[in-house]
């Protein structure tokens, strides 16, 4: 007589059956990939941003004071050229009462707002930058003190001081200053940041 398998199911009974898993939640990873993202920086930071924009915009300010008494015309007499590489680099007192490469002359009321702007915007575009993304933060730094360190000279003179005139070979670059370097050295940083897919 053959022994019954023990597995196999008695008459009348009911077969189990196998349920199939569940399908993962995609919740969770989901919000694992957004966590991992990085997310706007808001106003981390700010105390040594504000602190850096102050510090850039005196010294701005102090170089254009300096041009003022060092390198401005007299009443009754011209101005004052400093040459610290012969046809490389020299100081010179100049007035602009446009934006750069002398775009926009006389249209200070109009440069002014414009300044005013671009300045709302860089603090906006700073607090959209993750705290981690250093470099970008000091970019948009750099170029708010500029900005601001010429609408000083705007409101207040109604002309920008420049002072430092440079020579690219037989091209002589037009004149500028600090605010001016600030904004080309910021924007060069924020290029190269973007190119690397940071801001």
């Amino acid at each position: 007589m053959a022994r019954r398998n023990r597995n196999t199911a008695a008459p009348g009974a009911s077969t189990p059956t196998t349920e199939a898993p569940a399908a993962p939640n995609a919740a969770p990873a989901e919000a694992e990939q957004q966590a991992s993202e990085p997310q706007p920086g808001g106003f981390a930071g700010w105390h040594w941003a504000l602190s850096l924009t102050f510090g850039l915009v005196v010294f701005d300010q102090l170089t254009k004071w300096l041009s003022v008494m060092f390198l401005a015309p007299a009443p009754a007499g011209e101005g004052r050229t400093i040459v610290l590489i012969p046809r490389v680099f020299l100081l010179r007192y100049a007035e602009n009462t446009g934006a750069a490469f002398s775009l926009f002359t006389g249209k200070v009321g109009l440069l002014a707002i414009v300044s005013l702007l671009a300045s709302v915007f860089i603090v906006w575009w700073w607090t959209r930058i993750p705290s981690q993304e250093k470099w970008g933060r000091v970019a948009l730094t750099m170029i708010l003190a500029g900005a601001v360190g010429n609408l000083i000279d705007r409101v207040r003179l109604g002309y920008v001081i420049d002072m430092f005139d440079a020579y690219i070979g037989s091209y002589d670059y037009p004149v500028f200053n600090v605010a001016d370097a600030l904004i080309c050295v910021g924007v060069g940083v924020l290029l190269w940041r973007s190119w690397k897919g940071k801001v």
